[in-house]
């Protein structure tokens, strides 16, 4: 099931870039920013974990422009339970906010292992560019990982907005060029050690999905973004 390509209607051909196929991804993007983001900053079970969040999943996986396998996060959001809730978000606290030494692992691309110098400025430079404006509750951490997933949702959302295919193409090239230069050029080693670190089941499907998820986006994207 999640590794089929959909026929969705008003695509310029199946799997082919459109303003529906951008509203699909915009969808995709706003659900995983709301995933691994702080679960302190919101209602957890309404935000950071959506009680229907398999049926968004399998909604995701049978309408996205690319194979897609939702399956494994899937089967682990359905089975569990409010005290398994409980324990994920003190696993999150544990794996990203708290330690003496700093947490173990960097959910912020600025403090990740190997990022060079003035990465936040870049990332802030993006968002004006486009402008991506911060709620004033994560202004202090532009380069969180949500907010990444964020803004890209902001992009694809603006791309499908757009009739006009010209005004349309820097949303286009913004996802690609953002995407390669700040989401993937850290998100897959931050999911490896997530898998190697993490206690509980969820956070390890997690941070796999969405590493799959951007790797699959973004080739999809560079067969597909419309160039001059």
């Amino acid at each position: 099931m999640g590794r089929k390509r959909a026929r969705v209607k008003g695509d310029v051909a199946e799997g082919g870039r459109s303003r529906v196929s951008a509203r699909i991804r915009a969808a995709a993007y706003a659900l995983f920013s709301q995933l691994v983001a702080s679960p302190s900053d919101a209602a957890f079970a309404g935000a950071a974990l959506p009680p229907d969040l398999s049926e968004a999943l399998e909604q995701l996986g049978e309408h996205l422009p690319y194979p897609f396998d939702w399956l494994p996060l899937a089967g682990v959001a359905e089975a569990l339970t409010d005290r398994d809730l409980r324990r994920i978000v003190r696993a999150y606290g544990v794996l990203f906010e708290v330690g003496s030494d700093g947490p173990p692992l960097a959910i912020r691309e600025d403090l990740a292992e190997g990022r060079p110098a003035g990465t936040k400025e870049e990332i802030v430079r993006f968002y004006e560019h486009f402008g991506y404006r911060l709620s004033k509750d994560v202004q202090w951490a532009p380069d969180h990982l949500s907010v990444e997933l964020e803004f890209l949702h902001f992009l694809a959302f603006k791309e499908c907005r757009e009739k006009d295919p010209e005004k349309a193409q820097p949303f286009q090239l913004g996802q690609v060029d953002f995407l390669e230069r700040h989401p993937m050029a850290w998100m897959p080693d931050l999911a490896s050690r997530v898998g190697q670190l993490a206690g509980e089941v969820y956070h390890r499907r997690l941070f796999q999905t969405v590493d799959a998820f951007l790797r699959a986006d973004l080739d999809w994207q560079k067969t597909t973004v419309q160039r001059k």
